[in-house]
């Protein structure tokens, strides 16, 4: 009885031992198809660069919420015609003041009070060099994940790129260095197993490159820019859950739209039309996200 009773005893303990640790292995491996926080700090950095350089970026879309879709330039505009506004008020008032005192501090107190304008590039280039730190802290975890030689290769190589054109001051080479860069993020993406799929992170890669292609304008990559955005976007809305069918359609509406006035080669509708479909992108993965269906292909 008693050999029996420590062999039971000991067959227990171990069957709870081998319990405990394979919930241990299935909770790594959930932690594991998260997507890191390095990872989306690059994204952030990324989309940063080309929001700082007036740029359609998601952080443009953020900070626009409620002001409307295809607005992006718009709050710019408000600012001047406000500061505007305020500078006729104020230059009212000075003048009845100034009658009293000589006059001379019409011209210099405005000159004093008016903040300098700071240098975008200062910003950008911070941004770009902390990016390789960034990048060089994530690139072990992207190894390990199970990204590929060329893929990391890849990323490398245009981030030093980016830098280059950031050096050089261009703002359009920077914006399409920047736009070349994020067209990594989706394959980074896809180490893991998320919510949303990383193809609508492709979407908006074409999206955005399609744009900065009509400003140049070079149109023949904004038309294949245009095709492969199609092609991405027609795969993916069919993946779309039911609830989210509203903000797909939207989607779709505003693609059909930008590829009009590409097809048309005006500019300044593409920079418009193109803001609307970045706009509606980050709301459809923003749906997405909330509702934890992805549309994973």
């Amino acid at each position: 009885f008693l050999i029996v009773l420590c062999v039971t005893v000991s067959s227990c303990s171990r069957q709870e031992e081998k319990d405990n640790m394979g919930a241990g292995q299935l909770a790594s491996q959930q932690q594991g198809d998260k997507a890191p926080k390095d990872l989306e700090k690059i994204e952030e950095s990324i989309e940063k660069v080309i929001k700082t350089l007036g740029g359609p970026s998601t952080i443009e879309v953020e900070q626009n919420k409620g002001e409307g879709e295809g607005q992006g330039t718009q709050p710019q505009q408000n600012e001047q015609s406000q500061e505007s506004e305020a500078g006729e008020g104020n230059q009212q008032d000075n003048e009845k003041k100034q009658q009293s005192s000589q006059g001379e501090e019409k011209k210099s107190t405005p000159q004093q009070n008016q903040p300098e304008k700071e240098d975008p590039w200062k910003e950008v280039n911070s941004t770009v060099n902390d990016l390789h730190y960034k990048w060089n802290a994530y690139m072990p975890m992207a190894v390990k994940k199970g990204a590929g030689k060329e893929l990391v290769e890849n990323f490398s190589n245009a981030l030093n790129i980016l830098t280059g054109t950031v050096i050089s001051k261009n703002r359009m080479d920077t914006l399409m260095s920047a736009s070349n860069l994020y067209s990594f993020i989706p394959d980074l993406y896809s180490l893991y197993k998320l919510p949303v799929s990383p193809e609508i992170k492709r979407i908006r890669y074409f999206t955005r490159n399609a744009m900065l292609n009509a400003v140049i304008p070079d149109w023949e990559k904004a038309d294949r820019d245009m095709e492969s955005l199609k092609s991405s976007w027609s795969l993916y809305k069919n993946a779309i859950p039911v609830a989210q069918q509203d903000d797909a359609n939207k989607l779709d509406f505003s693609i059909y739209e930008l590829e009009k006035v590409i097809t048309a080669r005006d500019q300044a509708l593409s920079d418009i039309k193109g803001r609307v479909v970045i706009s509606n992108i980050a709301a459809l993965e923003e749906a997405l996200k909330n509702s934890g269906e992805g549309g994973s292909q």
